[in-house]
């Protein structure tokens, strides 16, 4: 898979990041997911892994017929 395929996969890597909020009348930091908790598969024929140009590894799967890429982190 070349990295002009890589980068034209939708992104569905989900994030935890910080956010601050209200509780109890006292300012909190909480972790919030950002972006999409959903499974996807892979034909036996396709790669489920590659790794860009930056040394990024990405899991490569599909979902509702659309086929996308989510982080999987460094090496």
């Amino acid at each position: 898979m070349t990295q002009n395929e890589i980068d034209a996969l939708p992104d569905l890597t989900t994030k935890i990041v910080p956010q601050e909020r209200l509780i109890d009348g006292r300012k909190v930091i909480v972790p919030v997911q950002v972006g999409p908790s959903l499974v996807f598969w892979s034909n036996e024929a396709e790669p489920t892994t590659v790794i860009d140009n930056a040394g990024t590894r990405w899991f490569i799967g599909w979902y509702k017929g659309v086929r996308y890429k989510r982080e999987a982190g460094l090496l």
